[in-house]
């Protein structure tokens, strides 16, 4: 499986560069102008924004069009096709018997297998209705991609999207037997399996680290204060960022990195060591499962002070050296670090810039929580999420 990895990781690690995002940009920038336009119409209606499921039909949104270039109509359609898969992607809450065997895999992980061969249905986190509808959403996107470069469809296309860079890796299943790890190609099964994982670990991840920045910024309106201004200064009137315009927002990324801090998407990860270590006297037998629990070291005040402050400052130019990077992990770290970190912050700087330049976000005493009251983040089958659905309301800025 190493091998696998690595070489997924060869074809994976050049789709996030800049020249490659840049390409994905319009892609980004039409989806948060959909969620603009989205929540305006709440708005209107009367509605307060549920932020969870708001972020998550923007998230949704821009996997099918970066991932795919796919309009899943997740923005503009209350019935979304894509929409309603991806939500339910996962069985969360995890069965019972779900529970039983991951307790056990952490022991003894042949046992899962056994698991998954009996009792499929009711054992596997992937729920088997919405897998069937991915493969094949994943399929249908492939066979209409070779068919438009046989008929010369896409050659003057400028916005790539990640499966047209997974097609220019493939190699049949012959050539793929005499791959080595070094080697940056894939077969077909590799390149479905790369699209599922791309649409699994994107769309969770981004939609509730969205959706904490912004409650984070209407509790705090001193600091969605800064964000705007520094926003303004960026956008010079723009509708939509550059990808110039990024770099230019400092005070934004100290706000995503605190927000992530404050509450990391997925709060705790495992890893199985690969090969028996010693660490500072410490043995770390292969094979053993480690358990990193990410929530509590961002909560411990020995590498945060004041760890339930938010303090996006922390992460100013000026401080942020005094951060051991070790201990900031909600992207992971070393190798295995998340190799769509750059996507998943350029994703978030754009719908900020879009957001912020036409509304702010408030708490009132119709919201939940209410105005003067927090909300309760609870750890739900390795996610972070708020107890009650989190609602806010807005403020036009040009009224």
């Amino acid at each position: 499986m190493g091998d696998h990895w690595t070489r997924s990781r060869h074809v994976l690690s050049p789709m996030f560069t800049a020249g490659r995002l840049k390409q994905m940009l319009h892609h980004v920038n039409t989806s948060a102008a959909d969620l603009v336009a989205l929540i305006k119409k709440h708005k209107e209606e009367g509605k307060l924004i549920p932020l969870k499921v708001t972020a998550a039909r923007y998230t949704s949104d821009v996997i099918a069009r970066v991932g795919f270039g796919v309009d899943s109509k997740a923005l503009t359609e209350e019935k979304s096709e894509f929409a309603y898969n991806i939500n339910n992607f996962i069985r969360i809450p995890a069965t019972r018997l779900q529970n039983i065997f991951r307790a056990i895999n952490e022991f003894c992980p042949p046992v899962m297998k056994i698991g998954l061969a009996l009792f499929n249905e009711q054992v596997d986190a992937i729920l088997p209705e919405t897998n069937n509808y991915f493969v094949n959403f994943i399929n249908d996107a492939i066979e209409r991609k070779l068919a438009e470069k046989k008929n010369k469809v896409t050659s003057k296309k400028t916005h790539l999207d990640m499966l047209d860079m997974l097609l220019e890796a493939e190699v049949d299943d012959r050539t793929g037997q005499q791959l080595t790890a070094a080697d940056r190609k894939i077969t077909r099964k590799y390149v479905i399996g790369n699209s599922a994982i791309l649409i699994l670990a994107a769309f969770e991840t981004t939609s509730t680290a969205l959706s904490s920045i912004l409650y984070l910024l209407a509790r705090h309106q001193d600091i969605q204060d800064k964000v705007i201004e520094e926003i303004d200064e960026v956008m010079q009137g723009k509708s939509k960022p550059t990808y110039e315009d990024m770099a230019k927002l400092t005070y934004t990324t100290q706000v995503i990195y605190e927000s992530l801090r404050m509450f990391p998407p997925s709060p705790d990860i495992t890893r199985r060591a690969k090969e028996t270590r010693n660490f500072n006297g410490m043995t770390i037998p292969k094979g053993i499962t480690i358990f990193i629990p990410i929530f509590k070291i961002l909560k411990d005040p020995e590498y945060f002070p004041d760890p339930y402050k938010f303090d996006p400052d922390r992460f100013s130019p000026q401080r942020k050296s005094e951060i051991d990077p070790v201990t900031f992990l909600p992207f992971g770290f070393g190798r295995r670090q998340c190799v769509a970190k750059r996507l998943a912050l350029v994703e978030l700087k754009v719908v900020l810039c879009q957001l912020l330049t036409t509304m702010r976000f408030v708490q009132t005493d119709r919201t939940e929580p209410a105005l003067g009251n927090e909300a309760e983040y609870i750890h739900v089958d390795g996610f972070f999420v708020a107890k009650k659905p989190i609602e806010m309301d807005i403020v036009l800025r040009n009224q």
